[in-house]
């Protein structure tokens, strides 16, 4: 069947491609396959390389439903595929992570049309488009998606005679605590059925409004069925105890609730398919005869593969990993700061984690109260030594944030803006307020400080530092505020760090 529609010479090509991409961007291909590395569908992304045996049947099938009329390189490709390629090298020397993935499947497109043609580039738009599924930021739904469980949790607990108090994320009954964590939000298995659906559409539908419709089942089935999870296992913790061994291998038990109910969904887009070829009378576009041999010229593909693969092995020039020769040591705050703070402790609930950081925290007694302060600083950052390596490096995972603005305040002689985060940490509300500063400029968002490395580019400074100081809210966040508010100006100072000469 390969024979039939491939030519040996784009094999060849198509592995001098893959050789290139697997040397110039190890950094983000491995990301890629840690990411969707989990068992039991832990991960976000777990249902990544579903996504990418699926998209390869989509490619696979399509390009044997209409394989293109002639096979040969177009060098105007070269152009857009020199432009993602310098698009990745800039993403990798300001240290972006996980965004620069977005850039695979356009990359992939032009590749392709540099080796095999335009025609061949658009039958593997789809596939490649497809592959976003495993790619793009969904993990931003996960907090939604928390507090919708959470809530259909309670209700599904009213249909019962068990005693239920919703705090938060807490499910509080007689028998203990339940904690809806951000892994039981459902979000793996609602992509991995927004997969299956999504493939199902490509490859058997040709009605928008069937489409539709099984795109919705499948998403109310994912729901429900993690839903459903969570309730029974409250119950089960009820009347059976919290140490029943279900509850410990709940990832299982949801793995098999989920495929449960993925069956009427499957027999709904059988019934729907049917539906269609009843009405047209015509085959199921998945049913394909096998398509004529394809034939390429094969020097022209070859050195358009080659010139390809030099193209893609490029950002490795340029790779940030491993850069960095300085020793991670702590580098204390002050004892006693130019406000007269004087240090009286370390740090309580509040634990900051940045990573390959030189940590300096410490608890200060300052005017109005006790302050907790820390700081992390990177001499020279690469991609083990950077400022965002963690979204929750802050506050942790405990944190459950209630407000979040920026504002100005003053930091000894300087005005500068800060973040300010209102949120309950270990059952306690507490305010912080936090700045980086990226090549010594002071910056609030990640979108800024990445700005801010870019420019600093030219000067030859990496470094990178997050400041913070937080407080409990007692007697309340008003007051709390300003007990910080008052120690970043007289004492503020004191916690900035610059690299020496």
């Amino acid at each position: 069947m390969w024979a039939r529609t491939l030519d040996p010479t784009m094999l060849i090509a198509t592995a001098l491609l893959a050789a290139g991409a697997i040397i110039g961007m190890p950094s983000i291909l491995s990301w890629v396959a840690g990411s969707w590395y989990s068992f039991f569908g832990v991960s976000a992304y777990s249902h990544g390389y579903l996504v990418l045996g699926l998209a390869a049947w989509i490619g696979w099938t399509h390009w044997r439903r209409d394989p293109p009329e002639r096979i040969g390189p177009a060098w105007s490709a070269l152009v857009p595929l020199a432009l993602l390629v310098v698009a990745m090298v800039a993403m990798e020397l300001i240290y972006i992570n996980s965004s620069r993935a977005l850039l695979l499947p356009p990359m992939f497109v032009a590749a392709t049309a540099l080796v095999f043609g335009w025609p061949a580039a658009k039958r593997v738009v789809m596939p490649a488009g497809f592959v976003y599924l495993g790619l793009l930021p969904f993990w931003v739904l996960q907090p939604a998606l928390q507090a919708l469980a959470t809530r259909m949790v309670n209700l599904l607990m009213s249909f019962g005679n068990v005693p239920v108090h919703i705090e938060e994320f807490f499910i509080h009954i007689p028998a203990g605590t339940f904690e809806v964590v951000s892994s039981c939000s459902g979000l793996s298995t609602l992509l991995s059925a927004l997969t299956l659906a999504l493939f199902y559409d490509a490859m058997y539908l040709r009605r928008w409004r069937h489409r539709l419709i099984l795109l919705g089942a499948a998403i109310a089935a994912a729901l429900v069925s993690n839903w459903v999870r969570i309730w029974t296992l409250v119950l089960i913790g009820q009347y059976l105890g919290l140490d029943y061994w279900l509850i410990g291998d709940h990832y299982a038990y949801g793995m098999v609730l989920f495929l449960i109910f993925l069956v009427p969904v499957g027999l709904l887009a059988a019934r729907l398919e049917d539906r269609e070829q009843e009405e047209d009378e015509e085959p199921s576009s998945g049913r394909t005869m096998p398509a004529p041999r394809v034939r390429a010229r094969t020097g022209p593909m070859l050195a358009a593969a080659l010139a390809g693969a030099l193209l893609l092995a490029a950002p490795r020039l340029f790779a940030t990993d491993g850069r960095v020769t300085y020793e991670v040591e702590p580098l204390p705050l002050p004892e006693v700061t130019m406000g007269n703070a004087v240090r009286v402790g370390d740090l309580s609930s509040w634990q900051p984690r940045f990573r390959n950081a030189r940590v300096g925290s410490a608890v200060y007694q300052a005017d109005g109260g006790r302050v907790e302060a820390y700081r992390a600083a990177y001499p020279q950052q690469d991609r083990e030594h950077h400022l965002f390596q963690d979204r929750r490096s802050l506050h942790g995972r405990d944190w459950w944030e209630l407000e979040h603005r920026q504002r100005e305040v003053q930091v000894g002689v300087e005005r500068i803006t800060v973040n300010e985060f209102v949120g309950r940490l270990s059952g306690r509300e507490r305010i912080t307020l936090a700045w980086y500063e990226v090549a010594g400029q002071p910056v609030t968002s990640r979108l800024a400080a990445k700005l801010a490395e870019a420019r600093a580019l030219g000067s030859g400074r990496t470094d990178g530092v997050l400041v913070a100081v937080s407080k409990e809210c007692e007697p309340g966040c008003d007051e709390a505020r300003a007990v910080l508010e008052r120690f970043l100006e007289n004492s503020g100072a004191s916690l900035r760090w610059q690299p020496g000469p």
